[in-house]
């Protein structure tokens, strides 16, 4: 019975666990994703500000009256100090629509960029021009912004231009690496990384061209207008978790992180569940043999002596010290025990030496004596015309049994024309004796006898009519009303 209860609680208590870890590993994954898209967020506001904030400084360049004057005396005073205040640039220029640099701020020579995008999509009109490059100054990547120089915002004059490192600009959006594998990194329209926090990727020592990604799985996701999460498999078989989203200005933001990451931290929750639900199930076969130890062997112990009883060992006795309900239940388990062996003994006694006959008269008249003086005894003497008769099966169920004498336990009585049915359980009487035995309960017949006589105030006849000793639910004892003459 214990292995059993074991086996119901066990189960129950992994799949709760199982499914808890299951439930939490969900909610790693998730943290995980939502915190690639606050990150992602993040980063995309602190460029964005960055941009704002260049663009404010070229526009107000563009528009200051020496730079507007086109000459290179007045023009690169303004460049230098624009350079000096913005410590990030390298270069702030002008060029005529020609593609000739008008002044520099670093004093070197005029260059031609004529062919640069910057300078194509300011003399085209177009207010803000950005482009990646790789620097004919510097001969490292760098990031220019251009806008036209227009006289009273309808002649253009020619384009101002402002350029900064990339390493600047990493250090200004603060791309920084999180955790083993994870890292953030910005590319531009075209899918050349713009800030990246592994440096080699923003050196042009080894470069000729910017470190181009436009066939990372992640910008071609986003330059379909998608952003969002995805997963892809790098070259070396890696599998990564990302996160992407595009500006406005097209550059994409981009967070990743190795899933084998994640999954080490999933994996070490799930080795935690493992050992909770281990140390869980040890702790429920411990609770399980604790209360077996304490309600179902001692119930066990119980059943058995009930049904040697059943089986007319009426010397049946169990061994439970205990101060509760389970104890209290032994102690009047042992008692009635002790009772039912004494009165067959003293049955059997009198049937050795006065027969059968004798033996069931003399019971028969002392159960009547002892029934009449119960009802005595709770003051019902007399009273058959005033109580109905499920108020007499209960006094009588008090007098007889659990909480009195314990000879039977009384069901009900009835009443059909001038025939009175007392229907009995658990009678003392038919104690050890085998099923199939013709023996009547002649004792508490007599008391139940007695107690009806004295009840109702009249003489009766009395016979046990049924009896559970031959296949019926009660013992049986039907009472008439004795007529003299």
């Amino acid at each position: 019975m214990p292995f059993l209860v074991f086996l119901g609680v066990a189960p129950l208590v992994v799949v709760a666990i199982w499914y808890e870890s299951f439930r939490a590993t969900q909610i790693i994954r998730q943290d995980a994703q939502e915190n690639m898209a606050l990150k992602a967020k993040v980063l995309a506001d602190s460029v964005s500000r960055w941009e704002e904030m260049q663009v404010l400084a070229l526009r107000n360049l563009s528009r200051q009256p020496d730079i507007v004057s086109m000459n290179a005396q007045q023009q690169k005073p303004v460049l230098t100090g624009m350079v000096k205040t913005y410590e990030h640039l390298y270069l702030a220029s002008t060029t005529n629509l020609n593609g000739w640099n008008v002044a520099r701020s670093d004093g070197k020579k005029p260059k031609y960029y004529g062919d640069r995008s910057w300078f194509l999509g300011a003399k085209a009109g177009n207010e803000i021009t950005s482009e990646t490059l790789i620097s004919r100054t510097t001969k490292k990547p760098g990031f220019c912004l251009s806008t036209p120089i227009r006289r009273e915002k309808l002649e253009t004059l020619g384009v101002a231009m402002l350029c900064t490192d990339l390493k600047v600009l990493a250090e200004q959006v603060g791309a920084i690496r999180f955790g083993q594998s994870s890292y953030a990194f910005v590319v531009d329209n075209l899918g050349q990384i713009l800030v990246h926090p592994d440096a080699k990727f923003l050196s042009g020592e080894r470069l000729t061209n910017l470190t181009d990604i436009s066939t990372y799985a992640p910008f071609k996701t986003i330059l379909s207008d998608s952003s969002g999460h995805f997963s892809f498999t790098d070259e070396q078989g890696f599998k990564w978790l990302s996160y992407g989203t595009r500006l406005d200005d097209g550059w994409g933001i981009f967070i990743v992180q190795q899933e084998a990451e994640v999954l080490q931290t999933e994996q070490e929750f799930r080795n935690l569940g493992m050992a909770i639900a281990s140390v869980a199930v040890l702790g429920a076969g411990a609770l399980t043999w604790f209360l077996a130890d304490r309600l179902i062997r001692p119930i066990d112990r119980l059943t058995r002596a009930v049904t040697g009883i059943a089986d007319g060992q009426l010397n049946q006795r169990v061994q439970i010290q205990r101060q509760d309900e389970l104890g209290i239940l032994a102690q009047s388990f042992n008692q009635m025990s002790a009772q039912l062996q004494k009165s067959f003994e003293v049955k059997t006694a009198m049937e050795e030496t006065l027969g059968d006959r004798a033996t069931a008269i003399a019971l028969t008249a002392a159960g009547r004596k002892r029934g009449k003086n119960l009802v005595a005894d709770l003051g019902l003497t007399g009273e058959g015309d005033s109580l109905p008769w499920d108020q007499v099966a209960s006094g009588f169920n008090q007098a007889l049994g659990k909480d009195g004498t314990r000879l039977c336990f009384v069901d009900k009585i009835e009443q059909m024309g001038d025939v009175i049915k007392v229907y009995a359980t658990e009678t003392v009487s038919s104690a050890g004796e085998l099923q199939g035995s013709e023996y009547q309960c002649t004792y508490t017949l007599g008391t139940v006898w007695g107690a009806l006589e004295q009840f109702l105030g009249k003489r009766l006849h009395g016979k046990h009519s049924e009896s559970v000793l031959q296949s019926g639910d009660h013992d049986v004892f039907e009472f008439t009303e004795m007529r003299l003459g």
